[in-house]
């Protein structure tokens, strides 16, 4: 069981903490514009939260907050509004199709909703907006104290492999190994960028937890905008970008560096997937003196976490386990596998678990206090993690396990790879098949010499089955920019679909 000191106080807590101590520290910026002090956010959320009450919300209530676009402000201070009333939020994207948002408010039982500027209000919730919450709200908040085993938020998976499912996150999750009390040190509090997607699992840790335990001031800022990020990094000074590997790469192929000075960077974290080795070194020829620092964790199985110094030499090396995690990689016969072989890795820390609403994908995740991530890797001889893929996407081969990350690494080695995606589909008579699913520059070509195709035989794993490549105007992806696979994976088979094949 974790000791008292792996926790902070409870968000709640944390951020009437922060509003006596640092009151007017403004924790969070959007698009390079202030957000409210730590004081003016706890007394926001106070009169949001006395409403929240009179509407008869609270402890073990359900309430979804519904946010889009840039509308941070009053998300915070709704999401900080719910978490004081003892209630759970349930984060979802105001980019939802209709039936879609009926579907997760009932699953996830919320019965009322905080709507933000311009969203459509559900019809099966009671929805309010933060105006007229804040209007509303009189008297004291409510004094509810809550505990690390109460469930501050409900959120959902990607939906890289199949439909998003909705998971709980404890408090004590949420704040777990994030000290007492002290303020934490981001690169000595220096500016730190951070292009978040609202209604998300990083819409909720940026708010609920980046914000309220770094020195540094985050400025979140869209993620479909590479050259509005590169200008807040060249007019901010900005030393710290927090980014997925498809910003990375979009990032890489806009070239932002020619039109604004990114010479204030000096560290890129990177999370949520594989960064392809070309393209840190692109980024690190844009940004000289770039340290790229990985963070391998699974919504489900945080906070536990392993942490890496990237190497384009050893790309999918994910590093040691981060304190109080504990990894290991476990064979099909249920028993550690030995080093050097793959097998699924299993993830635990000792913080409250998150869990499924599904109590039956529960038992079939989590065992003994592990966590299956169904992700596939091995550790190496020096105890190091690695990554070969997910488990759903790794394509089984005569020859062993193939690495469809690994062939994705190999695609963007050619110049005018601008997106990369492989999938493995099995032909009529069941044997194993791969395709490449690529966006290309203008004026390179897939096949020919000099083409995708050569290049990949160049560089494609041994032990490949039959591949070929085909060309896609865009990838299909998810909020958090993760290629959607089993939207490529439709039922045919690739040999048959055209392309070059291999």
């Amino acid at each position: 069981m974790p000791d008292a000191s792996d926790y902070s106080p409870m968000a709640p807590d944390l951020l009437r903490q922060r509003a006596r101590e640092h009151g007017d520290r403004v924790p969070f910026t959007v698009n390079g514009r202030p957000g409210p002090s730590y004081a003016e956010w706890d007394r926001r959320s106070d009169r949001v939260a006395a409403a929240l009450a009179a509407a008869g919300q609270g402890r073990g209530d359900r309430i979804a907050l519904l946010f889009g676009g840039m509308d941070w402000v009053d998300y915070a201070v709704a999401y900080a509004a719910v978490l004081k009333t003892g209630a759970t939020a349930v984060h979802l994207p105001a980019t939802l199709e209709p039936a879609d948002l009926t579907d997760r408010l009932r699953e996830c039982g919320a019965r009322h909703a905080v709507v933000g500027a311009g969203v459509r209000p559900p019809q099966t919730a009671a929805s309010h907006t933060v105006a007229g919450l804040t209007a509303a709200g009189t008297g004291p908040a409510p004094a509810v104290a809550v505990g690390p085993h109460d469930i501050a938020d409900i959120l959902y998976t990607s939906g890289t492999t199949g439909r998003p499912k909705a998971f709980t996150n404890p408090h004590g999750a949420l704040t777990y190994g994030r000290g007492p009390a002290a303020l934490a040190s981001f690169d000595g509090g220096a500016p730190l960028l951070a292009p978040m997607p609202l209604g998300t699992p990083s819409s909720a840790s940026t708010v609920g937890m980046l914000s309220l335990t770094t020195t540094s001031t985050v400025t979140i800022c869209p993620v479909d905008d590479v050259e509005l990020m590169a200008e807040l990094v060249a007019r901010l000074g900005v030393v710290s970008l927090m980014i997925t590997p498809w910003t990375a790469i979009r990032l890489a192929n806009a070239r932002v560096h020619e039109r604004h000075d990114l010479g204030s960077v000096r560290r890129l974290a990177i999370a949520s997937a594989a960064l392809p080795p070309s393209v840190a070194r692109r980024l690190a020829a844009m940004m000289p003196g770039l340290v790229i620092s990985t963070a391998y964790a699974q919504g489900e199985a945080a906070p536990a976490v392993v942490l890496n110094s990237y190497d384009p030499a050893r790309p999918l090396c994910v590093g040691r386990p981060g304190p109080g995690t504990e990894v290991r990689v476990v064979a099909d016969d249920g028993t550690a596998a030995p080093a050097g072989a793959v097998g699924e890795i299993w993830l635990r820390c000792p913080a409250p678990k998150r869990l499924y609403l599904d109590e039956r994908r529960n038992r079939e995740v989590h065992v003994d206090g592990w966590t299956r991530t169904r992700d596939l890797g091995r550790l190496a001889d020096d105890g190091t993690l690695h990554l070969v893929d997910r488990a759903a996407d790794a394509v089984h081969t005569p020859a062993g396990v193939l690495s469809t990350l690994a062939v994705e690494h190999a695609a963007y080695e050619h110049p005018g790879v601008l997106e990369a995606a492989a999938y493995g589909h099995p032909a009529d008579d069941g044997s194993p098949r791969l395709c490449v699913a690529v966006v290309t520059a203008a004026g390179h070509d897939v096949d020919g010499p000099g083409g995708v195709a050569e290049v990949l035989r160049e560089r494609m794993p041994a032990g490949a089955p039959q591949w070929h490549v085909e060309r896609h105007e865009r990838l299909p992806r998810g909020i958090t920019g993760k290629v959607l696979k089993n939207v490529l994976r439709d039922g045919k088979d690739p040999i048959a679909s055209g392309g070059v094949h291999v």
